[in-house]
């Protein structure tokens, strides 16, 4: 199995080759010396994307060969394996004016345009980029500082993102930091109504199929009072029609107004991964491409010979569909889904690679965030920071104890657990409540199946790590230090 490189909140399977590469740059004084001619994003940037894009990396041949004084572009030649492919590349950078004073706009700007760049490659130097850029001091915001929210919105408002999954353990707030941030991108100056005109919600689950999504025929009463059987929009495809309509709108009254040609309205599908995915999204994962939105895009429906009718029977005039559906340009779409109801790897990967990819980690920082934000009630609120303890402990012997279980941090406990709790009169009593109503039956429904005997011994670990986190500490301690309490 691939090794996982992480960057920040996010990591990613790396070939032993290209993780010796990354390792070997902070190593190679000839390479720094190279570095320090360029800005340091720039010259990072150009290895890594090299490194994302192809998995023929060779560490030794990187070091030998393409390390000299004439900077990146000229190393960039060989890394690659493939002459012919690493040429073109090369030229493509050069033709681009991709060199040492390239801003960070440029390079982005180029590798969202590129076709020399895997779609999933160019996902990863996004994030690469303005990591590498903060480090330099263009912001002063580090990704480990940026909220969530702040990540997803500079996705969307800064690097064009217009499909992106919000992945992690339950309950770490997924589907609201969703709505929180396409309300910021909306605007505070916007009312309430104009919000929700702008923003559409559904969740999947099992049953959920073309037909709730896409098109289908369903029995309408008609005006006789008699029922019948039309065709008529799912839940998508109504929304991406009131969002063409209002964009033909603005056209036809010449509105110049850049705010309203550039309005983006947000489709968030919670749950994304519990419903049969192909089935649901049909001859709609090809429009989901960023260069087959809009009506270049047009494909014909499953339903597309018959004529389309509003809910209340009435027929829809001047069809803005009648030539092929399509998904306009500002539509965002936005799935969540935790990864330990269905697999990550059960989603078509068709459908996979057209989304960017955001996981939702729980660690202290991510923690405090969001206790800071209100989620325990004005009585309990004095208890976070034992909160916050309690929680890393109980998820540290998840990840260790709990490997052999096949658990690991997609099974972490999250704040989630801790939403509308009673009051309590200290610490302990919180504690206590939480592990027997909340955690106690999740963690046991994670072991379902395995030996009674170890079950109870790792309830029994996560139990004491998390009522008493400071002995869990002395415990990590003692074992850092070679002795892991077994008598000898």
């Amino acid at each position: 199995m691939a090794e996982e490189f992480r960057l920040g909140k996010l990591s990613f399977p790396l070939s032993t080759q290209i993780k010796a590469v990354a390792e070997t740059i902070k190593e190679i004084p000839d390479l720094i010396e190279i570095r320090k001619s360029y800005k340091a994003y720039v010259f990072d940037s150009l290895i890594y994307m090299i490194m994302f894009s192809y998995n023929q990396v060779s560490a030794f041949s990187f070091v030998k060969n393409n390390i000299n004084g004439n900077g990146a572009n000229q190393s960039l030649g060989t890394l690659t394996g493939d002459r012919n492919q690493s040429t073109l590349l090369t030229d493509d950078l050069k033709k681009s004016g991709i060199n040492s004073e390239s801003s960070l706009d440029d390079l982005k700007k180029y590798i969202d345009r590129s076709r020399m760049i895997t779609d999933t490659a160019k996902k990863e130097l996004l994030r690469f980029i303005t990591g590498s850029a903060v480090k330099e001091g263009t912001s002063d915001m580090t990704p480990n500082s940026q909220s969530y929210e702040d990540i997803i919105t500079d996705h969307i408002k800064n690097g064009g993102i217009r499909q992106i999954i919000l992945t992690g353990a339950p309950g770490t707030g997924k589907t609201y930091t969703a709505k929180k941030a396409a309300k910021a991108l909306i605007g505070k100056d916007q009312t309430e109504d104009q919000i929700k005109e702008r923003i559409e919600l559904v969740q999947f689950h099992p049953s959920y199929d073309y037909t709730d999504f896409v098109e289908g025929i369903r029995p309408v009463t008609g005006q006789d009072g008699k029922m019948e059987f039309k065709k008529l929009d799912g839940t998508f495809k109504a929304f991406c029609r009131k969002v063409a309509e209002n964009n033909r709108k603005v056209a036809e009254n010449n509105e110049e107004s850049t705010d309203e040609k550039k309005k983006l309205y947000f489709f968030i599908i919670d749950e994304i991964n519990r419903a049969d995915l192909s089935k649901v999204f049909g001859e709609l994962m090809y429009c989901l491409e960023k260069d087959k939105r809009g009506t270049k895009g047009r494909v014909q429906t499953q339903y597309h010979n018959l004529p389309s009718f509003h809910r209340n029977g009435d027929p829809i005039e001047k069809d803005c569909f009648a030539d092929g559906f399509y998904i306009p340009e500002n539509i965002v779409v936005i799935g969540t889904m935790n990864d330990i109801d269905r697999s990550v790897e059960s989603m078509d990967f068709a459908l996979r690679r057209r989304f960017e990819w955001l996981e939702f980690v729980v660690d202290p920082n991510s923690l405090t965030e969001a206790f800071n934000g209100g989620i325990l009630c004005d009585e309990n609120e004095k208890y976070k920071d034992d909160v916050i303890a309690s929680i890393v402990a109980l998820n540290k012997v998840i990840e260790t104890k709990g490997s052999k279980f096949g658990l690991n941090r997609q099974y972490y406990i999250s704040h989630g657990h801790f939403t509308d709790l009673p009051k309590q009169e200290n610490p302990d009593a919180l504690l206590e409540y939480v592990w027997k109503y909340r955690l106690e039956n999740t963690i046991r429904e994670y072991l379902r199946g395995e030996n009674e005997n170890s079950i109870e011994e790792f309830i029994g670990s996560c139990r004491e790590a998390f009522l008493n986190p400071s002995v869990r500490a002395a415990d990590d301690i003692s074992e850092e230090n070679g002795n892991d309490g077994s008598e000898q």
